[in-house]
Formats: structure tokens, C-alpha cells, sequence
């Protein structure tokens, strides 16, 4: 949706620092009063706290700087496939990490985010951004690669699945080691506002808890998502048999990276890392 109206410095803080008490003390007084949904209420308000103050306060210094802003987290193969493009691309633009979990159950996948200063846009999901890059630079010599063709289309819904099948793999392999996945999750990226990664560390058994849930992360789940995996790669190898260079054929396309962005943290080649 559109970026819309700016309220003072002084509010923005009141704002925060009430919800940061609401967020601190609601879990113990509803726990008291048997309410289960106490752990919820200390999400959505940390969450609604910490975007308020991205949000409204950064937005105008950000968009000041650059016409285009990229929010990413540091771990997030939807946020490379994004990044990949606009920097094959050649157009400027900056990128702005987050710790992405603490909106996600406010705004669902809150990474990657375009935003564009000029029509005061914010545009989430990866293949929508990849959609809004080709309307704006399809023109040009450099957005060839991102015609998005009815056969490319098709393969791109395909490999955004596997993109969730790596992620609830990996997840269920991290997850029991806090410290690997507060570092995935952005918690010692200096860029990554200071504010965020103490909440990280400190809410992150919370966290946990809601994306094991949403994403119904069990050992069952993340097998059957590592034969998916296995599966497309199989089919893949099968495409790639005929000696062509990429899938689409000769010439590299945003297929390409989309790919080789999702499946990335899987392989883990060298330049990955």
C-alpha cells in the first residue's frame, strides 16, 4: 500500500514507548487472568512498535537518499532474488536490513519491501517486485532479462514454492540453536537497528513458537519439503540435460536468478557464503 501521513517526532515516541510498556507488562497481567492469547499480545505490539518507527520515522530520510529502498533480512533467498535483479539491473537504489520476523504477523512476509519515492509506493513479494521493475525498466536494454513470459510465469510459482520448502527445511535443522538463527535473522548486522535485535534476542522463544506453528514445522514436514526439493532439482537436471547455458534458453532471464537465489541456501556454493 501507499506510505501515508507523517506524525511529529514527539508522537512517534510517545507512541512507541506506550506500546513497548503495553508489550512488556500485558503477557504477565493476562497470564495471571489465564488468557492464552498473552504470548500474541506481546507480538503484535512489539511488532506494531518497532514498524511504526521504521516506518514513519525512517521514510522520509530514506526516500531523501535514494528514489528506491530495498528492506531485506540478512537470511531471506527472496530478498537475494530481488537484490540480484536490481543489481543486474543497474539501477540505484538502497538497501535497508531488518530483523523482517517482527512484522510477520502483522503483514504476513514482510521481506523483500520496494519502496519507490516517486510514486510513494511500498511493494512486498518478490515476483510483484520483479512485475513493477519490468513496467518501469522493460524499455530498456538492461530490463530485458525480466519480460515475465506465460512459460517463465509458471516456472517462477514453482520456484517460489521450493522457496518455502528450503525455508521450513532449514528452519526445522536452526531452530533449535538460538544463536544460528538470531545470527540468520539479521541480530549482528550493525545496519540493523539496535532496537530490533534486542527485541530479537529477547522475544526470539516466542517467535519461534509462531512460525513452528504457522509454518508447521515438524521432522515429517521437513522431509517431505527436502523431497520436494529433490524432486525439482531432479527435474531441472533433466531441462538442462540438452546443454543449453540457461533454462530459458540462450540468453539469462530472471528465471534464472530466481532459482538460484531460492535453492542458494540449500547448496551453499562458495560464492554464497
Amino acid at each position: 500500500g501507499c506510505v501515508v501521513g507523517e506524525p511529529g517526532p514527539m508522537r512517534v515516541t510517545r507512541s512507541f514507548l506506550v506500546l513497548l510498556f503495553v508489550s512488556l507488562c500485558s503477557p504477565f497481567v493476562l497470564w495471571m487472568l489465564g488468557c492464552r492469547f498473552a504470548v500474541m499480545v506481546v507480538v503484535v505490539s512489539v511488532n506494531m512498535g518497532v514498524l511504526w518507527v521504521n516506518n514513519v520515522v525512517g521514510a522520509r530520510e530514506r526516500n531523501s537518499r535514494s528514489k528506491m529502498v530495498l528492506n531485506t533480512v540478512s537470511a531471506s533467498h527472496y530478498s537475494e532474488k530481488v537484490r540480484w535483479c536490481m543489481d543486474l539491473l543497474g539501477e540505484s537504489y538502497e538497501e535497508v536490513p531488518d530483523v523482517g520476523v517482527l512484522g510477520v504477523f502483522l503483514l504476513g512476509r514482510t521481506v523483500p519491501t520496494l519502496s519507490d519515492s516517486r510514486l510513494d509506493l511500498q511493494i512486498g513479494n518478490s515476483s510483484t517486485i520483479l512485475r513493477y521493475l519490468y513496467g518501469e525498466y522493460g524499455h530498456q536494454d538492461s530490463g530485458a532479462f525480466l519480460k515475465p513470459e506465460a512459460k517463465l510465469l509458471e516456472l517462477e510459482k514453482k520456484f517460489d514454492l521450493i522457496g518455502r520448502s528450503v525455508q521450513r527445511a532449514l528452519y526445522y535443522h536452526v531452530f533449535p540453536n538460538k544463536d544460528i538463527t538470531c545470527v540468520l535473522w539479521g541480530e549482528t548486522v550493525d545496519a540493523v537497528p539496535r532496537i530490533q535485535r534486542i527485541l530479537l534476542s529477547l522475544l526470539f522463544p516466542i517467535f519461534r513458537i509462531f512460525i513452528t506453528k504457522a509454518l508447521n514445522i515438524t521432522k515429517q514436514s521437513a522431509e517431505q519439503e527436502l523431497q520436494n526439493i529433490e524432486d525439482l532439482l531432479e527435474e531441472m537436471d533433466e531441462l538442462l540435460s540438452d546443454g543449453r547455458q540457461y533454462i530459458n534458453g540462450s540468453s539469462l532471464s530472471f528465471i534464472d536468478i530466481t532459482f538460484c537465489s531460492l535453492i542458494a541456501p540449500l547448496c551453499q556454493p562458495a560464492i554464497h557464503e
